[in-house]
């Protein structure tokens, strides 16, 4: 058991202290605060940790609570003619508490092993709109089972999640929607003779509750084939396929203020590489065995 104790301050930066009005663009005009003070934050954390070696059973736990006095946020208006108008300014109550527990339980002689988990991280903040105190409340929660098998010749894994999360906003509350995504991944190594290797793995996403368009689902699949060279094995050469059906898409929800916005990206796509590996260290070890 750890329990750690940690504290901190910040200065405000020189843009958001001088008093001057920021023009360069006129839509979105910054005036500087002179009066802004540091901030200082506290936080605590709590962690817990249990490992049998005979059965291999592990075990962990974490608490992780953090407040931030005088700490940086935004106000916001709207003049006549449509610009926004913002200024930093001083709050106080922006916190953010998080906790998480797990647990590996090892079978048939570590050759089964079965891992829960779940995660849950809940943040206030608070600015100020139009003149109006808006507080911003960000709930995240996921719930984690992994099942993964050891054998001689054959690693293979599958584990599955829920993530549920809801945002609120006190003077926007028509955006307060909860949404929630689910995955199913898998993961595969099989070692043949001669050194040769096959590795692949697989993760599905599923996203539901978003906004309209972000409701989307995909699947990411890659594989690999490779051989060992040389007596320590220190030269590897293998072909790799990366996102093989080419459906590599994120998608995330940014809180900000008085806005909830979903966003989707596009990540780096399908392709194919050839690779050649020399390794000057010939000790083999367990993660440069995995894909």
């Amino acid at each position: 058991m750890e329990i750690r104790y940690t504290t901190s301050s910040q200065n405000p930066t020189i843009s958001q202290l001088q008093p001057v009005r920021d023009n360069s663009n006129p839509n979105f005009i910054n005036i500087g605060n002179p009066n802004l003070l540091p901030t200082f934050s506290h936080g605590i954390n709590l962690n817990f940790n249990s490992w049998k070696s005979i059965s291999g059973k592990y075990t962990w736990a974490g608490l992780t609570y953090n407040y931030t006095n005088n700490d940086i946020a935004t106000a916001t208006s709207y003049d006549s003619i449509g610009r926004t108008v913002s200024q930093a300014i001083n709050v106080n109550g922006n916190y953010n508490f998080s906790g998480y527990i797990g647990t590996s339980m090892p079978f048939f002689s570590k050759k089964l092993e079965v891992g829960p988990n779940v995660w849950v991280n809940y943040a206030e903040n608070k600015s100020i709109i139009n003149n109006q105190e808006n507080k911003t409340q960000d709930i995240r929660s996921n719930l984690n089972l992994e099942f993964r098998m050891n054998l001689e010749k054959v690693e293979a894994a599958l584990s599955g999640y829920y993530s549920y999360n809801s945002a609120y906003s006190s003077l926007n509350v028509t955006s307060s929607t909860p949404y929630s995504t689910q995955g199913i991944s898998g993961r595969l190594s099989i070692k043949f003779p001669k050194n040769f290797l096959l590795e692949s793995n697989a993760d599905y996403t599923i996203n539901s509750k978003r906004s309209n368009g972000y409701n989307i689902n995909y699947l990411v699949w890659n594989a690999s084939f490779s051989k060992t060279f040389f007596k320590k094995e220190n030269f590897i050469l293998g072909f790799y396929a990366y996102d093989m059906l080419n459906q590599n898409i994120s998608v995330d929800r940014d809180i900000s203020s008085n806005v909830i916005t979903d966003i989707k990206t596009n990540i780096i796509s399908r392709y194919f590489l050839l690779k050649a590996t020399f390794k000057f260290n010939s000790n083999k070890t367990k993660e440069e065995d995995e894909f």
